[in-house]
């Protein structure tokens, strides 16, 4: 990274890899630094906790850049339906791809396996791993970065793609607003003693929001958000008692459950940044907003964020502007702010509601559900809003 760039990137995860492609393809002198080594290659007998819910125009992206193609079929599995219900299943709200005519309403894929594609589309790329940033100084004409390493890079822009701790955030000296859910996330994975129907899952429930996420092998990826108490004494239990409770929250709809994976534990918590831009330094991905998981969309604006973001340099630099410039950050964080607030605004609200004990609480969405799949308009806008969802 001696010479000099048009934009550095900070992280090398999902959502920086994907503005470094987009940013490279519009014809920008880009590079990332990570702090973090390169990851191994994925081992192909383990199956990463971590997943992703990509929605089709995430997919888009991705196919675009080469990526999609690079993670094998047995490793991505479309979901053609999703289910949604709170208190009785025959009152569920069911979604169908077929409703718009799409092949499918999103695709599950593992952080791992997404990652490894996008770094094999962009190994001839400057990729500086194990080299995090230490400092900042911005200049008339740029803005230096110092690394831990002692080195020193010089570029007319950041992007901070550094996670919701963004070490670069802070440098900048852009503030944020946190709020935590006194809840955590129980991930694992659990085979069904019935198919899963290519059907992405979702009860909401007094015992928190357990999602059931379909695999190409048969299994179903879990994610059950519960309170913190509830997360100890969930932990506690020994697998088959753990799959059982699991069967038995899930109302028995895809019959007993098997084990198959450890469980792991994630603090739940949303935060969105005071502003996206201050600078030279631009903040997308979870270093500008973090959402509630229930909506399974955290990703998606990520990638949204960086195509936004390339697409408004690539036509500043096609105009002559300079693309550090505040009017042109401007635009971007216009447009991407409102959208993350727009899910920050549906995902918080919906654990507000259902993060109450169903018997304090009449739950107003389930009396609404049996209404809203009598009325296809509505439900086909609702299907095509997580078809596009970027």
């Amino acid at each position: 990274m001696s010479r000099r760039l048009d934009v550095l990137v900070v992280g090398a995860g999902p959502v920086g890899l994907a503005a470094l492609e987009r940013l490279r393809a519009g014809g920008l002198r880009a590079a990332a630094v990570d702090r973090a080594p390169a990851p191994p290659p994925p081992d192909p007998s383990r199956w990463d906790p971590r997943v992703y819910a990509l929605s089709p125009a995430s997919v888009r992206l991705l196919d675009a850049a080469g990526v999609w193609a690079r993670i094998a079929p047995e490793r991505r599995a479309p979901y053609r339906r999703m289910t949604v219900w709170s208190g009785e299943p025959d009152q569920a709200l069911c979604f169908d791809a077929r409703d718009v005519a799409s092949d499918a309403l999103g695709a599950i894929v593992e952080h791992g396996r997404l990652l490894a594609a996008q770094r094999e589309c962009l190994r001839d790329a400057d990729i500086d791993d194990g080299d995090g940033i230490a400092g900042l100084e911005t200049h008339e004409d740029g803005v230096e970065v110092s690394l831990h390493s002692g080195r020193r890079v010089r570029a007319d822009l950041v992007v901070a793609a550094d996670g919701a701790g963004s070490p670069t955030r802070a440098l900048a000296g852009i503030g944020v607003t946190r709020w935590r859910y006194r809840q955590s996330a129980l991930v694992c994975y659990l085979r069904p003693e019935r198919p899963h129907q290519e059907t992405a899952w979702q009860r909401f429930g007094a015992d928190g929001t357990l999602a059931l996420l379909p695999m190409a092998d048969g299994r179903c990826s879990i994610v059950w958000s519960v309170d913190q108490d509830r997360a100890d004494e969930l932990l506690s239990l020994d697998d088959e008692s753990f799959a059982d409770r699991c069967a038995e929250a899930f109302g028995h709809r895809l019959g007993r459950f098997d084990a198959v994976e450890p469980r792991f534990r994630f603090e739940l918590a949303a935060m969105q940044a005071e502003r996206y831009a201050h600078g030279r330094v631009v903040l997308i991905g979870d270093a500008a907003h973090v959402v509630h998981p229930l909506a399974g969309q955290g990703v998606n604006l990520g990638l949204g964020d960086a195509a936004e973001l390339a697409a408004q340099l690539v036509v500043a630099r096609e105009r002559g502007q300079r693309i550090s410039h505040p009017r042109v950050l401007a635009r971007f964080e216009r447009s991407r702010r409102a959208r993350s607030a727009e899910m920050l605004a549906v995902t918080d609200g919906l654990h507000r509601v259902y993060g109450q004990r169903r018997d304090a609480l009449e739950l107003p969405l389930a009396a609404a559900w049996p209404l809203l799949d009598r009325l296809p308009l509505l439900r086909q806008a609702l299907v095509r809003q997580a078809v596009d969802a970027v």
